[in-house]
């Protein structure tokens, strides 16, 4: 999704082996053990780097719980559920007239 509409950024895409150990720590992270899915997550993230990775997309809605803690531990994270969360406040913002089911449509 991300890649289709940005031809002047150099995507990088994990190869399987490190997309299984995303995988892994996302399924850690649902099944309630955090630190662990957080180190392993990490350890993908510094596979990542060594390829040249600099930024990373927490392209899960898991991943962006730990927005925070890998900001902390020096990756450069977008969030992009963070990202449209500001921009929908930003809009609600603007409106003069509060948000209805109904009105989406014509204001989108």
């Amino acid at each position: 999704v991300y890649t289709n509409n940005s031809p002047n950024i150099d995507w990088m895409l994990p190869e399987p082996d490190t997309q299984n150990l995303i995988t892994e720590a996302i399924y850690k992270m649902k099944a309630g053990s955090l630190q662990s899915g957080v180190r392993q997550l990490q350890k993908a993230m510094r596979q990542l780097e060594s390829q040249g990775a600099n930024v990373f997309i927490l392209g899960c809605t898991e991943l962006g719980l730990l927005y925070a803690e890998l900001q902390e531990k020096n990756f450069t994270v977008i969030d992009p559920m963070r990202l449209m969360a500001t921009q929908i406040v930003l809009l609600a913002g603007l409106m003069r007239t509060p948000l209805r089911n109904d009105s989406v449509k014509n204001r989108v």
